[in-house]
């Protein structure tokens, strides 16, 4: 369970990997409450969403034969759960068009690669938990590289994706074949 929770979060991120939700990274204007309270809500979302989806898919989709249809029951769950959960928490999170692609992104892969309840759980939540802690990272990189394109005349998008594709280098490069040589000399 640990390898998974590892594995989605730092080496196979959705969102550094597939670039699901990079437009979203390098145009945060959240403040860190909000930002919180907007994870809070996406990891609540999701864990219903996907605790549901597998009963259905495994208990209604899956003895008549229709799973193909289980992308569009997860989304239709997922809306109704996202309404429900905004109308009694009234947590007071404006979600935009875009920011439903990352919890859905997220579900979908999770009940695609999983093959019991307790790992659908695990690959979600730490597919959302890899989101915002990058979110996190990508904040306070931004705060470093404002500084620096004002005064190199750089633009602020350029010098943050050239950070993103640090980050994923460095995430990525650990899994190189090539290491393993080093290890056994």
């Amino acid at each position: 369970m640990t390898s998974s929770i590892l594995y989605y979060i730092l080496y196979s991120s959705v969102f550094l990997v597939y670039g699901m939700g990079l437009n979203r990274l390098i145009t945060l204007t959240e403040s860190f409450g909000s930002l919180m309270l907007t994870c809070f809500k996406t990891l609540i979302t999701a864990i219903c969403t996907v605790s549901l989806s597998f009963l259905l898919i495994r208990y209604l989709l899956m003895p008549v034969g229709l799973v193909e249809l289980y992308p569009f029951i997860v989304v239709c769950i997922y809306v109704c759960i996202s309404i429900v959960i905004e109308v009694f928490a009234s947590i007071g999170v404006n979600d935009s068009v875009s920011e439903l692609t990352i919890p859905l992104v997220s579900i979908i892969l999770a009940v695609n690669e999983s093959n019991g309840l307790a790992h659908i759980l695990v690959v979600v939540s730490a597919c959302i938990i890899a989101f915002y802690v990058l979110e996190l990272m990508i904040y306070s990189v931004r705060v470093r590289v404002e500084s620096f394109a004002a005064r190199s005349g750089v633009g602020i998008y350029t010098l943050l994706l050239a950070s993103l594709a640090v980050i994923v280098i460095a995430l990525c490069s650990w899994n190189i074949s090539w290491l393993t040589l080093l290890k056994k000399l």
